[in-house]
């Protein structure tokens, strides 16, 4: 089964930042709202963006989250501990998200998963394409690590990350969201679950990211918010197409 996974970014507000399409009219910057509409609709998970709300109001909006929807939903935080990922789990989240802590520490992952479990871990890997490969980011518009892109996916495997979220930093060379190539070499060389993250902008898109990138799912913002596509017409286009 394919992972169409709505994304929900927070701001520093603790709102759902969405202009403009059905989500802003559904769930106009209550991200409560936003989530159980998603729910309605068929979403089977969800993915919360925290990264710009202080850790206090974090575990807030999970237990409201929590409260409101039984679908199950990952929280991306700034979370450093397995201290700050327990709280978030007990909270109601049914996985965490970690990128620039894991960095910093590659323990950290092995440390979380031992905490609250492999399967509810997941480390985002932010890569530039370079004429050598790939680098990992430290974080967005951060500066370029020495860890190359498919040894630092390795090393999250290796420490019990239970799934590798991808994103690179600029588009391809005809404007495609996903850097495909990157994304079929760590599909095809571990056992890790792969989920792509970019501005996919056609349903296309996210058939590339399955059929070429070989992902296991894919985070999806602007695309589902704005109405140009639903859950349903994607999951239909891709059945159409055998997957």
């Amino acid at each position: 089964m394919k992972r169409i996974i709505p994304l929900i970014v927070i701001d520093e507000r603790g709102t759902a930042g969405i202009a403009r399409g059905p989500a802003s009219v559904a769930g106009p910057g209550d991200p409560v709202r936003l989530a159980a509409w998603y729910a309605e609709l068929g979403a089977a998970e969800l993915a919360v963006d925290c990264r710009r709300l202080a850790a206090p109001a974090t575990r807030r909006l999970v237990e409201r989250l929590a409260a409101a929807s039984s679908v199950p939903f990952s929280v991306e935080a700034p979370i450093d501990t397995p201290e700050a990922a327990n709280s978030l789990v007990e909270a109601g989240a049914s996985a965490v998200t970690v990128q620039e802590a894991a960095l910093r520490d590659p323990d950290l992952i092995a440390a979380l998963a031992r905490s609250i479990g492999s399967e509810r871990v997941a480390v985002r890997i932010l890569s530039q394409g370079e004429s050598d490969g790939w680098r990992v980011l430290e974080g967005s518009g951060g500066p370029v690590t020495e860890w190359d892109a498919l040894t630092w996916a390795a090393v999250v495997e290796a420490q019990g990350g239970g799934a590798i979220v991808i994103q690179s930093a600029e588009r391809g060379p005809f404007g495609e969201p996903y850097d495909l190539a990157l994304l079929e070499r760590v599909s095809s060389s571990l056992h890790t679950a792969v989920i792509a993250a970019g501005a996919a902008g056609t349903v296309e898109d996210v058939f590339d990211a399955f059929m070429i990138g070989g992902v296991d799912g894919v985070l999806l913002g602007e695309l589902l918010h704005s109405g140009r596509a639903t859950i349903g017409e994607i999951e239909e286009y891709l059945a159409a197409r055998g997957m």
